[in-house]
């Protein structure tokens, strides 16, 4: 169990720098480390790379994929698929 609540700066800077080190997305880095607890490890390597993006974590298909940005467009796609079955909904979804 993660007790621990706070933690020296030499740890602090040891792990980030492993991280700096290691090339992996943030989520990926945060995984390898249950020992510590994932918004604190988060917030260090966001304090010292907050530029750095996780294109790993990214939800999108691809960049060609066209996804609704606002709420009207998506609600009108919940709309067309709603009475389609799990495969007209896998072939809408790759049309689009």
């Amino acid at each position: 169990m993660r007790t621990k609540t706070s933690y020296s700066m030499e740890e602090k800077q040891q792990l980030v720098n492993e991280f700096a080190k290691r090339g992996l997305s943030k989520w990926e880095f945060i995984r390898l480390h249950p020992e510590y607890k994932r918004t604190t490890i988060y917030s260090w390597l966001q304090k010292y790379f907050p530029s750095t993006t996780d294109g790993n974590d990214s939800t999108d298909a691809s960049d060609g994929t066209k996804k609704p940005k606002d709420s009207i467009s998506k609600f009108k796609m919940v709309l067309e698929t709603a009475k389609m079955t799990e495969v007209e909904v896998g072939a809408y979804c790759r049309v689009r």
